[in-house]
């Protein structure tokens, strides 16, 4: 099982990733209108989407395993359901909606990993009982 240092460190990186996600998704359409030269490079913006929420699906679920081993099932539902948002918005048509969508789920995938960032900050001085697999000897 993971040390809470290292979940810790896991739930910062994942609150950037997905706050710069939501960032991207917000003011992209806004930049495309903007400045139509960003256009020529479409294909590189695909790719760059892909790795960023590839990147922040991929700790939202590592998080969400971590917080379900520890018996947070409120965490583990946000973590899970911002990535079933966000890789949802990779299924709907490109443009506004697919944006909003994608903008929610990055949003709920960071409050989560700032949720979860706050309840390990209190695991050295209230940390919950560690369930038993068997029972005392």
């Amino acid at each position: 099982m993971a040390t809470s240092s290292s979940v810790w460190r896991i739930d910062r990186i994942g609150v950037v990733v997905s706050l710069l996600c939501a960032v991207h998704c917000a003011l992209m359409p806004i930049a495309v209108i903007a400045v139509p030269v960003l256009l020529s490079a479409a294909g590189i913006e695909r790719t760059a989407e892909q790795v960023v929420v590839g990147i922040a699906v991929s700790l939202a679920t590592w998080s969400a395993w971590q917080q379900g081993m520890a018996g947070r099932w409120g965490l583990v539902a946000g973590f899970v359901g911002g990535a079933v948002v966000l890789l949802a918005s990779r299924l709907v048509d490109h443009g506004r909606p697919a944006e909003w969508v994608a903008v929610a789920g990055s949003l709920v995938i960071a409050f989560t990993h700032a949720r979860s960032l706050t309840a390990a900050s209190t695991w050295g001085r209230n940390a919950p009982p560690v369930p038993r697999t068997h029972p005392p000897v």
